[in-house]
């Protein structure tokens, strides 16, 4: 009994080790660039790892459906809850089909306004950074953030 108690903590351990952990770092590093004025947001200029491609999966996505879809697992980053929040956008860095790191980011500031989901190459993973005349319920400006 003990010992399978054991390894029942030691597979959750190693599951809950697998799961990738929002970058709080890099997001700040978007909501900088959002904020200082740019009219542009190139994401290869602020990573510091390898990766090859970007999903964003925008509120109320299904991540089965697109894992089916892109033949990629995404059971790394399933837990932030993007099925059933609208307050959030889901940035995942691949490298491989893997996904390498993810971004829980808020829509303000800088709603990433991508329409269809697809891997979405590095070289290409640049957005205009565009202040509209909407407002948030702080007062802000609503700023959208459109691929090139």
């Amino acid at each position: 009994m003990r010992s399978s108690l054991i390894i029942i903590l030691i597979l959750f351990t190693i599951q809950s080790c697998s799961k990738l952990k929002n970058d709080e770092q890099l997001e700040l590093k978007i909501k900088e660039v959002v904020l200082s004025g740019k009219d542009e947001l190139i994401l290869k200029d602020l990573t510091n790892f390898e990766w090859d491609n970007l999903l964003i999966l925008t509120p109320y996505s299904s991540i089965a459906t697109f894992e089916e879809k892109l033949k990629i697992n995404l059971t790394k980053v399933q837990d932030v809850g993007i099925e059933s929040r609208d307050d959030i956008t889901q940035l995942i860095f691949v490298l491989d089909k893997k996904p390498v790191r993810t971004i829980t980011y808020p829509r303000y500031p800088g709603d990433f306004v991508e329409r269809e989901i697809k891997l979405i190459p590095k070289d290409k993973a640049v957005f205009k950074i565009i202040v509209t005349q909407q407002v948030n319920s702080n007062g802000d400006k609503w700023i959208k953030l459109e691929r090139k």
